[in-house]
């Protein structure tokens, strides 16, 4: 059986921790949503969609990032 030489088939970590973040962040991004369209009406709708309005500006730096260090 071969055996992997050393970084020949890995990904670095700064890259992996940007595919999880961005990971996270879309799931947050989906959750919040489905909260905002079928949760309660009230107070707590504006903050929930704050939260959403900075969980999508944090993705759209993480995907400059991510293109940033990948070139």
């Amino acid at each position: 059986m071969a055996q992997a030489t050393p970084n020949s088939d890995r990904y670095d970590a700064v890259t992996i921790v940007f595919h999880w973040l961005t990971a996270l962040l879309v799931l947050a991004l989906f959750v919040s949503s489905l909260m905002w369209n079928y949760g309660p009406r009230g107070m707590g709708r504006e903050s929930l969609q704050a939260l959403h309005i900075s969980l999508g500006i944090g993705l759209a730096a993480v995907m400059l990032l991510r293109l940033v260090w990948r070139m």
